[in-house]
């Protein structure tokens, strides 16, 4: 499925450059991949957006509206092919690593090397594919070819990119797909001064806009509003241990029955004044009781808990 929707996306962008004189009006709408994966995080779990989640979906929506409109029009060809293959196969992508991730580390075997070969194993398989309809085969040859007269600069470039979704697939096994997309999209606005930088040093390479007037302005206003939308959801999500104190003859049947309550990490039996420690997460305070707390109070044998709220956390990965 990782596979699959690589590329399917990677298809769909590889379109969009060639059909749009100018992507750049279109490509902010790629950042609306975090409204399928919270939709998706929802469908998953089972649960109810909250309001904070809606305003910061809409003030994302609203910003990338923003971004887009300061280009001037938009074909509604190439919208529909960002909203549809493009954002859906981003969607794909980040569903099948994450449960391959998930199903991995419950069978000890979460390497995050190991998927990350098989994705792009799985992804070079298909795209050819994908693509033989759509384009002549001569020129498939022809950029195998230059892959392999530019092979050196490529493999660095590609060795770089591999470590780097090693990095983002760890993420995703250890965090929901939306809060893990949202953290890995702010590496754009951070990207915006390299290549400011880099536009100096090599001007027939890197080309900075040039908007005037009130265009600049909103272009500047719906990079801040998208930015914003996307740190407070990154910013949103709870982590939290509950110390459980349990009835005599409860402990393990504590233990099966909290493991099933969602937002749930993992439950262990331990020895001193509390008998169970739990590891939730959850994206909002609002749901902490919806979600878990009022789960914990209707489950018999369990005679005091205490919540502790993480504000920092450092995690070997």
């Amino acid at each position: 499925m990782s596979g699959f929707g690589n590329a399917v996306s990677s298809l769909g962008y590889f379109v969009l450059i060639s059909i749009v004189p100018d992507p750049s009006a279109i490509a902010p709408f790629t950042s609306l991949v975090i409204v399928y994966l919270m939709i998706g995080d929802m469908i998953i779990e089972r649960e109810k957006p909250s309001l904070i989640e809606v305003q910061n979906l809409l003030i994302i929506l609203l910003g990338v509206m923003l971004v887009s409109f300061s280009k001037g029009t938009i074909d509604p060809l190439s919208l529909l092919l960002v909203l549809g293959p493009i954002n859906i196969g981003s969607f794909l992508y980040n569903y099948g690593q994450r449960r391959a991730k998930l199903i991995g580390r419950s069978l000890g075997m979460s390497d995050s090397i190991n998927f990350r070969f098989w994705s792009l194993l799985f992804t070079a398989l298909i795209f050819p594919v994908l693509i033989l309809p759509l384009t002549r085969l001569e020129k498939i040859l022809r950029g195998l070819y230059y892959s392999i007269v530019f092979f050196v600069p490529l493999a660095i470039d590609m060795l770089i990119t591999f470590f780097a979704m090693v990095f983002y697939i760890r993420a995703l096994g250890m965090g929901k797909m939306s809060i893990v997309n949202a953290l890995s999209s702010t590496s754009v606005i951070f990207s915006l001064p390299l290549t400011a930088v880099l536009s100096v040093r090599f001007p027939e390479v890197y080309e900075l806009p040039s908007f005037e007037g009130a265009l600049l302005y909103l272009r500047i206003i719906g990079i801040a509003l998208v930015f914003l939308g996307i740190i407070a959801i990154a910013l949103s999500e709870i982590t939290a241990y509950i110390l459980i104190k349990a009835r005599p003859g409860y402990i393990s049947k504590l233990l099966l029955e909290i493991q099933k309550i969602r937002g749930v990490e993992w439950v262990s039996i331990i020895i001193g004044k509390y008998d169970l420690i739990v590891r939730v997460k959850t994206r909002v305070y609002s749901k902490v009781y919806d979600n878990i707390i009022r789960r914990i109070i209707q489950l018999e044998g369990i005679e005091d808990f205490h919540w502790i709220s993480v504000l920092k956390e450092w995690e070997r990965i």
